[in-house]
């Protein structure tokens, strides 16, 4: 003798009850995955930028500690400069790619800069006479690129490079 479930079956031998349950569990599962997919390529994008503002830093760090041949630093070499860190280049066109603005991008080579912000504040920074190159950039708030979660603003740090110039 069989026994029988106490279960109502379909005609076709499936439990009544069960046909939708793939669907709310589906329902179930669908939102929180792909919040955890939207904040998993947030996180990349963020460290994606990141990584491209101190690639350019430490690029235009390198070109800086070359020995310049003719131009003045105020004229040629600093815009240069600054046009690689905003840019990725040297010429460059009105927009940065990285929303960076000029005025967050400090370039720096000391001991030429005694006074200014640039100095070190010991002379032990100095160390027998080392001239060294700086690019500095500060005060970059990295916004997020879905436009729900503009409430997720990151303040970059201070991304610098210092090497020391050729001469």
């Amino acid at each position: 003798m069989r026994l029988r479930s106490p279960k109502r079956r379909h005609s076709t031998g499936r439990l009544l009850f069960s046909r939708g349950a793939a669907a709310v569990e589906l329902a179930l599962i669908a939102l929180p995955m792909v919040i955890i997919l939207l904040a998993v390529f947030e996180f990349a994008f963020m460290l994606s930028r990141y990584h491209g503002i101190s690639k350019r830093v430490h690029e235009a760090t390198r070109y800086l500690s070359a020995p310049v041949i003719g131009g003045s630093w105020s004229t040629d070499i600093e815009p240069r400069v600054k046009s690689m860190v905003l840019y990725g280049r040297w010429g460059g066109d009105s927009t940065s790619g990285l929303g960076l603005a000029e005025s967050m991008i400090q370039v720096c080579r000391w001991p030429d800069a005694v006074g200014s912000p640039c100095a070190p504040s010991t002379s032990n920074e100095s160390v027998h006479g080392v001239r060294t190159v700086s690019v500095t950039v500060s005060g970059y708030t990295y916004n997020p690129i879905f436009p729900g979660l503009n409430y997720f603003s990151i303040d970059f740090p201070v991304i610098s490079a210092t090497m020391p110039r050729l001469q």
